[in-house]
């Protein structure tokens, strides 16, 4: 039932290789004809035009990398590059590299002095000194011809070795490819020879175990060669530096002699046949059956067969014996086959077997056998034996060996996929399910088991359609009884973990088909996306606090006209009829208006528009300094406690806000223990990471100050846990609460670059955890004296730009009773009219920042003081943007006056706005 998984996983894998960045495939930047460098420093040769055909109509995606061949090796060791061109196989590489179909042959070529020795074959080599490369190939084959007896010195490049034959240290150069015109033109007194019997093939390598890689290169190139493409680039890279191959016109001069030859040759043969023709027919069935004996055995190229005679000496010796063991026929054939590939271990009980054979005919067993090879290296085959008898009568013994070498690769190709499969599966992000038909647990792995709570061993007995809510139960039910169902896109089901805790995940099922059962099971892949659920609920909170602080805002800003209009008015009503019974209208009118500045300020710290006046303040400071207050506002019923775990915590903050916060906070926290009980407040610092952030879309790394406010009152349920910061959202009774506290504590704190973490259950209290970023700044001590006389107008000229009617009338009325010779505007348009008329004699400027008619307050302060730069303005508004933007123009001349404000903060900005 798990046989098409491995294919489902090996699937996924070679797709997402087909997809992946081009292969990075380095080239030797000193190897040619095969890669080296040009004149532009680019690399040239016939393996980078190769790899352009690859890419051209093999579709392979490549980057070229060039460098020397040490580098290159350790490149790919540690997965810079991802396969190297031109890399001969022998056997110590197979363990670290696959190699790819070859795409090139070329003969090793020796290179020696013209007054030197002549070191034109291999046989030469016998007490010779040869310069190498380092790493290269033909070291290695040199190590496994002892007979050749040479000294070996090694070089990092062509030139450094050739140079040393030229200068008489070495007797010769052995290289594994015969070298361009560009490196030997230089050295004309070097004569080169070609060997035959050092004749290499070149593949890519990649990195053990890399099949997906490999797959690529293998597909590209055979398509290459399959067209026909390598030839022409072969002739013309490697064809040049080949011997030349005998032509026609060579032999012009002998043609005579060679006619000659061939009519003399020509009659001996038919001689030849006419004595053949001569034989008896019994002669020529043997003949001919010999013939098929030995093309049967000689032409099969992976048994290797061995004849012998009763004194154990070779008598035949196919192709195949010589690949498998190394020796030769003419090596082989004449000498003991127990002095050739027996090993010392095995040699008497071979000569015994033998001998038994010989003697009672019990033909030794077929058997599994570690023979020896040329170099002394095991060989591995499966060995029979048969035994004839010649024409004369005496007995021919045969061995019939077939290799095991690559059975053995494939046993362990096929360990290394079913490895490969269990990593993927068991380090998978996904969780891996699969079931029966009834929705039983047949194989999961740990990370589906981490997910749901429980072990590998104990996910046995758990069966998947009781863990899923009623929605994912029926989706999946359907599914897994229709057999003909294919993969389903993905799904968002909810699970139960053992610990009752939802999960939600997005799965994938798919049927799962066997020999002989259409269907046998279902798979089902599982994807945690808990978390994206949370941020997505998140999101959608975050948005309906965005509108309704949207609205919130633009009430405020209309509110805020009529406040101001109310207070200066009342300001003049206390100026004209002053009262001191116990009746104080006024009074009672002015605490009635400053209650609703207060509602204004909640309304724009919930749209996150409250003017903020940021300065470095003390967090662990600014708690104490409340703490007379908070006892007064909570009641002595409750048990207020403070905990500090550092001395200092600074945060950049407005500090009337951050108050705003830890009370509304602290209120809210009297109202859930109206039998009383304790509230804590808690300072500290801490520092997010990766592993402690917070599961919060709003929190992020760094260093942030916390203030934790706590209460063991009646805490609260999910579904209020849900709407505690939504505007107008309240559990209190009708008339007990307008619902803006917690709002504009969550506002508050947003403008603040913070948020704000709760954790609550119903009877266990609530806890409030405010983070806000830490600031290295701190604040500088200097004197300021503010003088905001009742009446400091004096005979100053004032220009006031207000849009609201009533608003401009009651503020000029004000100015007015200050001392100030006031014009007026309702707008920016009439402002600078106005500011034409009057020739610009004005000293003040009062400009609303929000007005109609395209030119706003900050434009029109621009523009005037560009005309009178002496102009001192002062900007008014209660819209947050606005706000934002006039605190950025503040500065000599030019102050800011927020709404609602009454006459003597209008008199303390006009003061301020002094030069």
């Amino acid at each position: 039932m798990f046989r098409c998984l491995p294919t489902l996983i090996l699937s996924l894998a070679i797709a997402t290789v087909s997809l992946s960045q081009p292969l990075r495939i380095g080239v030797d930047s000193n190897s040619p004809p095969l890669a080296y460098l040009g004149a532009d420093g680019r690399p040239i040769g016939y393996s980078v035009d190769l790899l352009q055909e690859m890419k051209r109509v093999g579709g392979l995606e490549v980057d070229v990398v060039s460098d020397y061949w040490a580098g290159l090796l350790a490149q790919l060791k540690d997965g810079r590059i991802d396969a190297i061109a031109n890399m001969a196989i022998i056997e110590e590489r197979r363990t670290a590299y696959d190699y790819s179909i070859g795409h090139a042959r070329m003969r090793a070529a020796v290179y020696f002095r013209k007054d030197g020795p002549i070191v034109d074959n291999t046989l030469a080599f016998k007490g010779r000194t040869l310069a190498m490369l380092e790493g290269s190939i033909t070291t290695y084959t040199l190590h496994t011809h002892p007979q050749w007896s040479a000294k070996v010195h090694l070089f990092s490049s062509y030139e450094s070795a050739l140079q040393a034959v030229q200068r008489r240290e070495c007797d010769a150069a052995l290289f594994l490819r015969p070298l361009g015109g560009e490196v030997v033109d230089p050295m004309p007194e070097l004569r080169r020879a070609f060997l035959d019997d050092l004749t290499y093939r070149f593949h890519f390598a990649v990195r053990k175990g890399d099949a997906a890689t490999l797959e690529r290169i293998n597909q590209a190139l055979a398509t290459v060669q399959a067209e026909g493409l390598d030839r022409p680039l072969y002739k013309r890279w490697i064809g040049p530096v080949e011997p030349r191959p005998l032509r026609l016109s060579d032999l012009r001069p002998y043609l005579f002699q060679i006619l000659a030859a061939a009519a003399v040759i020509s009659g001996l043969v038919l001689w030849r046949m006419r004595v053949l023709a001569l034989r008896t027919r019994q002669a020529e069935a043997l003949r001919l059956s010999e013939m098929r004996f030995r093309k049967v055995f000689e032409n099969t190229p992976n048994i290797a067969v061995q004849g012998y005679d009763r004194n154990r000496r070779v008598i035949f010796w196919n192709d195949a014996s010589t690949a498998f063991y190394g020796y030769s026929p003419e090596e082989a054939v004449g000498r003991r086959l127990d002095d050739l590939i027996i090993p010392d271990s095995m040699r008497e009980a071979v000569i015994a077997a033998v001998d038994r054979w010989l003697k009672s005919g019990e033909m030794p067993p077929a058997e599994e056998l570690v023979l020896r090879h040329k170099n002394g290296s095991a060989v591995k085959v499966f060995s029979s034996h048969c035994l004839t008898v010649n024409a004369i009568g005496e007995p021919e013994m045969y061995c019939i060996d077939i290799d095991l070498a690559e059975r053995d690769r494939a046993l362990a190709a096929r360990r290394e996929l079913e490895e490969n499969f269990r990593r993927i599966v068991e380090t998978a992000h996904e969780g891996i399910w699969t079931i029966d038909e009834r929705g039983l647990t047949t194989f999961v792995n740990s990370r589906m088991a981490q997910m749901l709570g429980y072990t590998v061993q104990e996910m046995g007995s758990v069966n998947l359609l009781d863990r899923l809510n009623e929605p994912g139960r029926t989706l999946v039910s359907r599914h897994i009884q229709d057999s003909n169902s294919g993969p389903i896109s993905s799904h968002d089901v909810s699970f139960q973990r053992r610990d009752g805790s939802e999960l939600w995940a997005a799965i994938t099922t798919s049927p799962i088909h066997t020999a002989g059962r259409p269907h046998s099971g279902t798979l089902v892949m599982v994807t945690d996306i808990t978390e994206r659920k949370l941020t997505e609920s998140q999101l959608r909170q975050s948005q309906k606090m965005e509108v309704v602080g949207q609205l919130a805002g633009g009430v405020a800003h209309d509110f805020n006209n009529i406040l101001t209009a109310m207070l200066l008015n009342l300001n003049y009503l206390r100026e004209v009829a002053p009262s001191t019974g116990p009746e104080d209208i006024v009074g009672d009118l002015e605490a009635l208006t400053a209650r609703a500045a207060r509602l204004t300020s909640q309304l724009l710290s919930l749209a996150r528009r409250q003017p903020l006046h940021m300065r470095p303040v003390e967090l662990t400071a600014a708690v104490t300094d409340l703490l007379r207050m908070l006892r007064r506002l909570i009641g002595e019923h409750i048990t207020l406690r403070t905990v500090q775990e550092v001395p200092e915590l600074w945060v950049d903050a407005d500090s009337g806000m951050l108050d705003q916060v830890v009370m509304n906070l602290c209120v809210n926290a009297r109202d859930a223990m109206p039998d009383g009980g304790t509230l804590t407040l808690a300072t500290r610092r801490i520092t997010l990471t990766e592993k402690n952030l917070p599961p919060k879309s709003e929190a992020r790394f760094g260093d942030f100050a916390v203030l934790q406010i706590s209460d063991t009152g009646c805490g609260m349920t999910p579904e209020v846990l849900q709407h505690l910061f939504e505007p107008f959202f309240t559990t209190k009774d009708v008339g007990k609460g307008t619902g803006l506290g917690l709002a504009a504590v969550h506002g508050i704190v947003h403008q603040h670059r913070g948020w704000i973490d709760v954790e609550s259950a119903p009877q266990l209290g609530s806890t409030f955890l405010v983070y806000l970023p830490l600031t290295a700044r701190r604040p500088t001590l200097t004197a300021h004296v503010v003088d905001t006389p009742a009446r400091a107008g004096g005979n100053a000229r004032l220009l006031l730009v207000e849009d609201e009617e009533e608003l401009r009338r009651a503020t000029t009325g004000m100015l007015s009773r200050l001392g100030y010779q006031v014009s007026s505007a309702a707008d920016g348009i009439e402002a600078l009219r106005v500011w034409d008329e009057h020739q610009g004699a004005f000293d003040i400027l009062v400009t609303d920042v929000v007005m109609p008619n395209g030119l706003n307050g900050l434009r029109l302060g621009e523009t005037l003081r560009q005309r009178k730069p002496t102009l001192r303005v002062v900007l008014v508004s209660g819209y947050s943007s606005e706000i934002h933007k006039a605190n950025h123009h503040t500065g000599s001349g030019i102050t800011f006056l927020a709404k609602p404000f009454d006459a003597a903060s209008l008199a303390e900005a006009l003061n301020s706005a002094k030069p």
